[in-house]
């Protein structure tokens, strides 16, 4: 079909809440794109930080090609092959392990069980991390601040305001809009749910206001360690610690969006982890083991479970585990104090094993 009819079709019958450009892209290979005349790109866009191995990689095809053969979306309620390798490796690069997932990775691609067992057994003190895969980046976001809430209630301080920063961006949702501090965004959506206060990106002497002002009303501050939506704005070090510090004093979490800065862009695994925290990213929330245990979850994340692509096994295969996630994690830090790590799913549709390889061996 011509691309003057594929434009007319889609005027006719898509939802227009993107300007598109003049052009239909029908093919990719790695950093080139061609259009439906013929003429090829190279494409820094990367599906706005998606494509991370290039298009048509031939291992994630294969893999997915593969997986797709044999099963391709079943109900959480049961078990499949490749969720928990994938946990079990993002445990890893939620502590900036390299040497330990490059064991895993290494053990699954010999096929040998035993050596993966005793790869994956945590050592003495390390930290264990523990995930659920989620639809999308913006549920992730939702999660991650569902848990937060839920854990001052359960076993914090009680309280719901979450802190977030101006020029930040977290989602499409209400409560993720609600999250994202550009009045622009949330202007045509008001009534938004409340329980947000907006900061400045490292004005240290403003959070420390905010923190005096609302105190144990604060169960999380939310961030992203390099913003992206609205320019390139990174996070100071030191702004970023002494947020993780007035947010612990209170009792509450860190909440760290790395959907656009996460999977080693920025030469860690998490970016976050650049800024002196721990973390991980995927469309999942990853929280310590001794979090989970004090709090039951279930019903509260249904909402955000429901269709979890990332729980589809094709998914999860690519390469022994194809990322496809928004992550929220959540650690936990000298007494109650936890941090909350958020990211989105389809930014990161990368085979970890492949990921590992080109990071790992150059």
């Amino acid at each position: 079909m011509a691309f003057e009819q594929q434009k007319a079709l889609d005027d006719a019958y898509i939802m227009h809440t993107y300007g598109r450009l003049p052009v239909e892209f029908v093919a990719g290979s790695g950093m080139t794109l061609t259009d439906d005349a013929g003429k090829t790109y190279l494409d820094f866009l990367a599906g706005i930080g998606v494509c991370s191995l290039g298009h048509a990689h031939p291992a994630v095809t294969r893999a997915i090609a593969s997986q797709a053969e044999k099963l391709t979306s079943i109900s959480n309620y049961f078990y499949t092959e490749h969720r928990g390798e994938v946990a079990a490796l993002l445990s890893k690069l939620a502590n900036n392990d390299i040497e330990g997932a490059r064991a895993l990775v290494e053990a699954l691609d010999a096929g040998d069980v035993a050596r993966f067992a005793a790869a994956a057994a945590p050592a003495p003190g390390e930290q264990v991390w523990k995930t659920f895969f989620a639809n999308s980046g913006a549920e992730a976001n939702e999660g991650s601040m569902k848990l937060a809430r839920l854990y001052a209630r359960r076993q914090g301080n009680g309280g719901n305001t979450i802190v977030c920063l101006k020029g930040g961006f977290h989602g499409r949702t209400l409560e993720t809009i609600a999250a994202t501090m550009q009045d622009w965004l949330q202007e045509s959506f008001t009534p938004l749910p409340g329980g947000f206060v907006a900061c400045a990106p490292n004005d240290i002497d403003e959070l420390t206001a905010i923190f005096e002002k609302y105190g144990k009303e604060i169960c999380a501050f939310m961030f992203e360690p390099i913003q992206g939506e609205s320019g390139v704005h990174p996070l100071t070090e030191e702004f970023a610690r002494k947020a993780e510090e007035l947010v612990h004093q209170v009792g509450g979490l860190t909440i760290s969006d790395e959907v656009q800065a996460g999977v080693f862009r920025c030469g860690v695994p998490f970016a976050v982890q650049m800024l002196g925290n721990g973390g991980t990213q995927l469309h999942a929330v990853i929280a310590e083991n001794r979090l989970i245990r004090g709090v039951d979850i279930k019903g509260h994340l249904a909402a955000v479970r429901q269709k979890a692509h990332i729980n589809s096994p094709v998914n999860q295969l690519v390469g022994h585990g194809y990322l496809v996630f928004s992550p929220a994690v959540i650690s936990r830090k000298q007494r109650l104090a936890v941090r909350v790590f958020a990211v989105q799913p389809y930014h990161f549709s990368l085979p970890v094993q492949l990921y590992l390889h080109f990071r790992v061996n150059g």
